[in-house]
């Protein structure tokens, strides 16, 4: 891959975020060229083309030119991650996940010596081969299928695969920090759904089990960072008592940003009331 245009962008986003905190500008350029390299070389492609850049950047310097900007390391750092992300999806590259930056100090550089290393933080390749489109699915869902989310709500499974996670794209949207992004998926292969892990950061489990991957029958409940998804197949439907599932919307803008696929659960943080301590009962006379 040409790096050049690379270099540009990842210099851009350099300046943007430390261009008023570093004073060498010449030791600026050569962290961006150094940088850009980094990635090119760290990319791995998978056998469908897709290359995943590496999503983990520490960038060091000498203590006393970290020191002229150290109390705004967090904002640089949130910057550069942010502007790093943008160049290398701009340039045909893709990320797991969103980079995470960090400015380091070492005592062993040179006063304005800067330098770049970036990895990945799991093997893209694998997290690739894990993930399906709708496109690549044969099976038709089974009949009836659906989920009770949480105890609450009812999610129907009419689609051959349902992905799982906190990102607004997949069909069931889990709103919860310890949900991975991408989290796992639902399949339907032969007439059942199997619940596939993504390589999630707290893992899936299934009644009570860490699964990699699992056959779902009736009765069956995935857990994805303490939310209780139950499995269920009926053709007339779930229970009445289960409401339908639908997202909470906080303004009437956030209706047109999430399509009806793209459904939400947040959970329920309300503290229930507390319940009067009881009145206990008179005791009947005993008799003589």
């Amino acid at each position: 891959m040409e790096t050049s245009g690379l270099e540009a962008a990842v210099h851009e986003v350099l300046d943007r975020a430390m261009g008023k905190l570093v004073i060498d500008q010449e030791s600026l350029v050569e962290v961006g060229r150094r940088l850009a390299q980094e990635m090119v070389r760290g990319a791995r492609s998978d056998a469908s083309g897709r290359t995943f850049a590496p999503d983990q950047v520490t960038l060091t310097f000498h203590p006393g030119q970290i020191a002229l900007f150290a109390s705004k390391l967090p904002q640089a750092q949130a910057e550069l991650a942010e502007g790093l992300a943008q160049a290398v999806t701009r340039h045909g590259m893709e990320l797991i996940q969103p980079p995470h930056v960090t400015l380091a100090s070492d005592p062993t550089l040179a006063s304005k010596e800067i330098r770049a290393i970036s990895w990945h933080s799991r093997d893209p390749l694998t997290f690739s081969a894990l993930i399906e489109t709708p496109g690549q699915a044969t099976d038709a869902p089974p009949p009836g299928a659906f989920l009770v989310v949480a105890g609450k709500r009812h999610f129907p499974l009419t689609q051959s695969i349902v992905s799982i996670g906190r990102r607004l794209d997949n069909q069931l949207v889990l709103d919860d920090p310890h949900v991975s992004r991408s989290h796992a998926q639902l399949r339907s292969q032969r007439g059942k759904f199997v619940v596939v892990d993504l390589n999630s950061t707290g893992g899936t489990r299934v009644n009570g089990l860490v699964i990699r991957q699992h056959t779902l029958r009736p009765g069956d409940v995935i857990d994805i960072a303490g939310i209780e998804l139950v499995y269920g197949q009926d053709v007339t439907g779930p229970p009445d008592s289960t409401p339908p599932y639908a997202p909470p919307f906080a303004q009437p803008s956030d209706r047109e940003r999430i399509t009806p696929l793209n459904l939400r659960f947040e959970r329920d943080t309300r503290t229930p009331p507390k319940e009067l301590p009881g009145t206990p009962d008179e005791e009947e006379p005993r008799p003589d």
